[in-house]
């Protein structure tokens, strides 16, 4: 039986969504796995905020700040860990103690955090499993040239495989797999089954997908598709946002609206397949879900700067189209349902989509046994762990 160790973050929802997608699929085809969220397992309750709820509030409240910041680690090639070095420190020990108790065939990791901690730990440490890092956004991100140690990096496109060669990545390092998220976006049902199943008739399909987070102001959306005019069924998605679903049922629906306001769903390739257009926030898995569904999608573009790099890179392949006001909101939904651009959006998503969570599990099911060193383990000293890193970072050139 393969057994894969999948190292996760919380910065948001998609790096979790990905090691669950990826969880669930492997251990169908017969693998034993599990899942390790490393500033939860092995760290302060400090760096767990930082990259939760530090996270959230930077790319909502401080957008501007965080933007800048981002902006500039963008363009940069980074030469050593600098911020990264204490947070990777803090986490080493416990993910080396993992590994050797586990003993893993692959180690799949969903972000850029959990891959430079393990380059950095490969430099004093024998990991013999094999490393795969995934990228989850559209765009050559920052920080990933300090993961150059993982044996694979599996990206969405071949547009982005010059971009990560220039990030010290070697060409066989490379796969291009697509995104992984969820298989089941990959097996939904119709759009005539959908509509069936949730009782929706022929009308034209807006689906909002708001799940909380930093969309702010997420109602007043609603009221300006609304304000759109036309026979249309709106379907919003609030996820876990409560206080948005309230405000929601408490509004006044005109009688050319049918409106479907739903909590939170495990249902979304179903709500998602019954739709004309998504109306979403541009995070790479979210992108990739509705890719695969091939529903064209309308993006704000009141957004942290990888989800405009993501929107960008969408727009260019004529997948999305975006708003950056209520008034260009309503014009790109006349538009495109007076033109029919939306039926043509959807071709170029069908496209361009392909079954990333497939080729995914594909290659780390093909990992080969890894063997292990006992009495290496049995010499290690986990609580010198920090300090080796720390002299393995600072060697880092």
């Amino acid at each position: 039986m393969k057994k894969i160790l999948i190292f996760t973050v919380t910065a948001g929802n998609g790096h979790n969504s990905c090691a669950k997608a990826v969880k669930e699929l492997s251990e169908k085809y017969g693998a034993e796995v599990i899942v390790k969220d490393i500033f939860r397992e092995y760290s302060n309750g400090f760096y767990e905020w930082i990259f939760d709820g530090g996270y959230n509030l930077s790319v909502g409240k401080l957008r501007p700040i965080y933007n800048a910041a981002y902006n500039r680690l963008y363009k940069k090639t980074l030469k050593s860990y600098g911020m990264a070095r204490l947070p990777a420190c803090s986490v080493a020990g416990g993910m080396l103690k993992e590994i050797y108790n586990y003993r893993p065939d692959a180690i799949f990791c969903t972000h850029f955090f959990a891959a430079l901690t393990i380059t950095a730990l490969r430099r004093v440490y024998d990991i013999p499993a094999k490393v795969f890092l995934t990228a989850l956004d559209y765009l050559v991100s920052p920080y990933m040239e300090l993961c150059t140690g993982v044996d694979y990096i599996m990206l969405p496109h071949e547009d982005f495989v010059e971009g990560y060669i220039k990030k010290g990545f070697s060409r066989d390092q490379i796969k291009v797999t697509g995104l992984p998220v969820n298989d089941k976006f990959n097996h939904a049902p119709t759009m005539e089954e959908a509509r069936k199943k949730l009782g929706i008739g022929k009308e034209f399909v807006i689906t909002i997908i708001f799940g909380g987070g930093h969309w702010n102001g997420a109602t007043e959306m609603v009221k300006e598709v609304i304000r759109a005019g036309g026979e249309i069924h709106l379907i919003v998605i609030n996820g876990h946002n409560k206080k948005s679903y309230k405000k929601i049922a408490r509004m006044k629906i005109p009688e050319n609206v049918k409106l479907t306001n739903v909590g939170f769903t495990d249902e979304v390739d179903i709500y998602l397949q019954a739709s004309d257009i998504v109306m979403s926030k541009a995070g790479g898995p979210s992108l990739t879900e509705i890719i695969t569904l091939g529903k064209p999608v309308l993006i704000t573009e009141k957004l942290p700067s990888q989800e405009i790099l993501n929107m960008n890179y969408l727009k260019s392949k004529g997948m999305a189209e975006s708003f950056s006001d209520k008034r260009e909101l309503i014009r790109l939904i006349k538009s495109l349902r007076a033109s029919g651009k939306h039926n043509e959006m959807a071709k170029n998503m069908r496209a361009f989509r392909r079954n990333g969570i497939g080729e995914v599990t594909e290659l780390l099911l093909s990992s080969p046994d890894a063997s292990y060193d006992d009495d290496l383990i049995r010499s290690v000293n986990y609580r010198k762990v920090k300090k080796s890193l720390k002299t393995s970072i600072s060697r880092l050139s």
